[in-house]
């Protein structure tokens, strides 16, 4: 797969510029200096807003451009966080700092490996899921009390993370148990319930969107689809715009 060109429209856009380097888009998205935690959501959609494609997945819409900041991001967090579902559905496992950014991570000051953080209240994962090796850590499942009792059934050597409010998980208190593990760089990629609760409950700060150029009419959920909450807005700024042919990468700032 060749390296697509990326050039940043904004801020200070120069019609002339060269494309935009590994090390320069680590400088883009460095995340900022000592924070007690924050969180980034990246996420992928159509100009329409499907955040998926006609398969039901993120993968049916997403491209090189779209992976290649994807795989920068991954390289600047501490920790991956998903929902279950999405997990599930993606086929998570594994889940690793891509090694050719090794230089980018440790120049962010990252020493120890990425990790990974799945969401669900049932406690129902899958083992594949689960799975992990020598480099990769165990994954970090953060449930209900009930959830606890499924997973530990199902998987005793699984890491869980127990944050309970009234059966549902408890997202806040969640980042924190996180954040005292000393994961402060959060990397969340959804999927969309998980993100929408997350924006709901004030815990987002920065929203990554790759906008393809892609019309996919039909009933498709959009990046913050959750059909039990009551729908609010909520303002944000944009901080940069990168553009890629047909493909528009966009970081917008969360008060």
């Amino acid at each position: 797969m060749s390296t697509p060109d990326l050039f940043q429209l904004l801020p200070e856009h120069d019609r002339g510029q060269a494309p935009l380097t590994d090390p320069e888009l680590a400088g883009l998205y460095a995340y900022p200096e000592a924070p007690q935690r924050f969180v980034r959501a990246n996420m992928v959609a159509t100009i329409d807003g499907a955040a998926t494609g006609i398969n039901g997945l993120s993968g049916g819409i997403n491209n090189a451009a779209d992976y290649r900041v994807f795989r920068v991001l991954r390289a600047l967090a501490q920790v991956v966080v998903v929902g279950a579902q999405t997990a599930r559905a993606e086929g998570y496992r594994n889940i690793a700092a891509p090694s050719e950014h090794a230089g980018l991570r440790a120049a962010s000051g990252i020493t120890k490996p990425l990790e990974f953080a799945i969401v669900t209240r049932s406690g129902i994962v899958p083992g594949h899921t689960l799975a992990h090796g020598d480099d990769v850590p165990a994954p970090i499942v953060l449930t209900t009390a009930a959830g606890r009792n499924r997973l530990l059934a199902d998987h005793p050597h699984a890491r869980c993370v127990v944050a309970d409010r009234d059966g549902s998980v408890d997202l806040a208190e969640a980042i924190s148990h996180l954040a005292a593990l000393g994961l402060t760089r959060v990397l969340c990629e959804g999927g969309p319930s998980l993100l929408a609760q997350m924006i709901d409950q004030g815990l987002v700060d920065e929203v990554c969107l790759t906008t393809v150029g892609l019309l996919q009419p039909g009933a498709h959920p959009g990046i913050t689809s959750h059909t039990g909450l009551t729908p609010s807005a909520h303002e944000a700024t944009l901080g940069s715009l990168l553009v890629s042919d047909s493909t528009l990468i966009a970081k917008w700032l969360v008060p």
